[in-house]
């Protein structure tokens, strides 16, 4: 079952659990990856809706079914661009540039200029990811960087090593203002509160950490 697949599986069984407990349940290979590609197909389904509505879409493609449609779409027009190939991801890829034009028809209409804009506000305001850094080794060691954080303030919120992915996960919701932690995979990767901003930081002007896109915990 490839990404796309799973992710609307879990879209179309989201009435029945929340869409953390669904994926954490179930037997699916990058979890991590499908969260970050359900959260957003939900925070951007109107959006979606519309598009494939006004293109006709499912009307012209009858073999696709729309939980399947919606995530695809997500990434074709919203995200980086469809992963991997399949027979269903190279008929949706057939609409990309009647999806964008649509998109652009509606930013039009809405007067706004980016797509976050045509979200709305209680979606916008919703629950905030958090912060990413990656540890520049080559240019200063982890237990360096995290010495450096915590002289100007910032609290390291520490856990046993035998911690669950779960337990791992509600950690992480929970980290405030200055506050960091160790990611649980990744040894390199440092995971701030949201909205920490790194960018004045000499640490990142230095090139000591690396904001990371990486997708998000379970948040």
């Amino acid at each position: 079952m490839n990404l796309y697949n799973e992710a609307a599986r879990v879209i179309s069984e989201a009435q029945n659990g929340t869409v953390k407990s669904l994926i954490l349940g179930g037997n699916y290979k990058n979890k991590k990856k499908l969260y970050a590609l359900v959260y957003e197909t939900l925070k951007y389904w109107p959006v979606i809706q519309d598009l494939v509505e006004s293109v006709g879409l499912l009307k012209k493609e009858r073999n696709l079914q729309e939980f399947l449609v919606w995530p695809m779409v997500y990434d074709l027009i919203f995200g980086k661009g469809l992963e991997g190939s399949s027979k269903y991801q190279n008929t949706v890829s057939k609409y990309k540039i009647t999806l964008q034009a649509e998109l652009a028809r509606l930013k039009i209409k809405k007067k706004v200029i980016r797509n976050e804009d045509l979200l709305d506000d209680a979606v916008k305001n919703a629950v905030k990811l958090p912060r990413y850094a990656r540890v520049n080794t080559l240019v200063i060691g982890k237990q360096s960087a995290i010495e450096k954080f915590r002289s100007k303030g910032y609290e390291l919120i520490q856990y046993n090593q035998d911690i669950t992915f779960n337990k791992f996960a509600e950690l992480v919701t929970k980290l405030e203002n200055k506050q960091f932690t160790e990611d649980l995979h990744i040894p390199e990767l440092l995971v701030f509160a949201p909205n920490t901003d790194l960018h004045s930081d000499p640490l990142y002007k230095s090139g000591g950490i690396i904001l990371q896109d990486k997708v998000p915990t379970f948040l």
